[in-house]
């Protein structure tokens, strides 16, 4: 039996540890915060930013997730720089339809292999994430494999010699993510990153 997409945000929502689960706006419903502590308060770079209009959705924060740094255990030199973390995860429904976008902020450097890595470990942890609830999907009552769902990648970012280029919405290629451009504090819908038609 398909477990409904729905079903599965509100298990996320019910057993996600809080301090990983990147909260709803107060002020702004259906609208989540993505901060970037350490560029609190400096010129120029990204601190802040609000994807608005999620509707039906759990936000992780990628870099709150500990234990799955492949340099715990990994000490080969050809494996620097391997693991990187992204900015957000967000597992939703938009129009009934599911979907997973992998998310991370840049403020200066774009060079695309950097980028790569932390869209590629993004997925390595919704790979792990969907075999831990299928190994014990009798705890979970979860029937979904969410490997299915529709994967996004996109690298959101304020850097003023990437503004003049066209638009590029999330890709479904976690080796080619898409980039958009947002400045600090800026808000940007969820059916724009994703490339969907804006209601």
């Amino acid at each position: 039996m398909i477990m409904p997409a729905i079903d599965v945000i509100n298990l996320l929502k019910g057993n996600v540890a809080p301090k990983i689960m990147i909260s709803e706006s107060i002020s702004s419903p259906n609208s989540y915060e993505i901060i970037e502590t350490k560029n609190i308060g400096k010129p120029d770079v990204l601190s802040k930013i609000v994807i608005s209009d999620c509707q039906d959705v759990v936000v992780l924060d990628h870099d709150e997730i500990k234990g799955f740094d492949c340099r715990n255990f990994m000490i080969g030199s050809c494996f620097k720089g391997v693991f990187k973390t992204c900015d957000a995860i967000f597992i939703g429904v938009l129009d009934d339809e599911p979907y997973i976008l992998i998310m991370d902020m840049k403020s200066v450097n774009l060079k695309n292999n950097e980028n790569v890595k932390k869209m590629i470990s993004g997925d390595l942890f919704i790979e792990f994430l969907n075999s831990f609830l299928l190994k014990y999907k009798d705890i979970f009552s979860f029937t979904e494999d969410i490997l299915s769902w529709k994967r996004f990648y996109a690298i959101v970012h304020c850097n003023v010699q990437k503004r003049t280029t066209s638009f590029i919405p999330a890709s479904t290629d976690c080796n080619n993510p898409g980039y958009i451009y947002l400045s600090d504090q800026g808000t940007i819908k969820i059916r724009k990153i994703l490339g969907m038609p804006i209601i």
